[in-house]
């Protein structure tokens, strides 16, 4: 898998029907709430060992406000749960809350993550030979950054962030 995704906790609502195959009626499974016209989005299947964000919760997401230590926690489960998450905590907010990077790849991409990194960031030295930069590019991994809000009282982004992230770690 060439694909590593880095999810933050902290709008991609307009990417999430075209990241996970559309909106259908009914088709959904369980643990989302309904859109307001009464459908549901149409998710890949998932392996069932990886616990939803609503199996985590107790409820559908969308029905109710999730707080942030739920959140993290709920990555936690997921890192546990999936070989294919990380979580990475690199800095605390103004209220001293842990900030968190949440690595979405295949195993052997983690195991190499810091070496992945390094090579990523000899892209953007502007005296590297152009063949070498174009090597880089065919051999690296893609790296999709996806950043989910900045106001603590809005809870879609988070709960979205949530839904990509299992998503992602528990596709089959």
């Amino acid at each position: 898998m060439r694909l590593r995704i880095a999810l933050s906790t902290l709008p991609l609502l307009a990417l999430l029907p075209i990241l996970l195959g559309g909106v259908a009626a009914g088709t959904a499974p369980e643990g989302l709430a309904l859109l307001s016209d009464g459908r549901r989005l149409a998710l890949p299947e998932t392996n069932h060992e990886v616990p939803s964000p609503a199996a985590f919760l107790g409820h559908s997401l969308g029905t109710g406000f999730t707080s942030h230590d739920r959140i993290l926690r709920y990555f936690d489960v997921l890192a546990e749960s999936s070989d294919r998450v990380r979580n990475l905590d690199y800095g605390t907010t103004y209220e001293g809350r842990p900030l968190r990077l949440v690595v979405i790849s295949s195993p052997a991409n983690l195991a190499r993550l810091e070496e992945l990194r390094t090579a990523h960031l000899r892209l953007d030295n502007r005296g590297l030979a152009e063949d070498r930069r174009q090597r880089l590019v065919a051999e690296l991994p893609l790296v999709v950054w996806l950043a989910y809000g900045v106001h603590g009282n809005e809870a879609s982004s988070s709960e979205t962030a949530m839904l990509v992230a299992h998503s992602l770690a528990a596709a089959s």
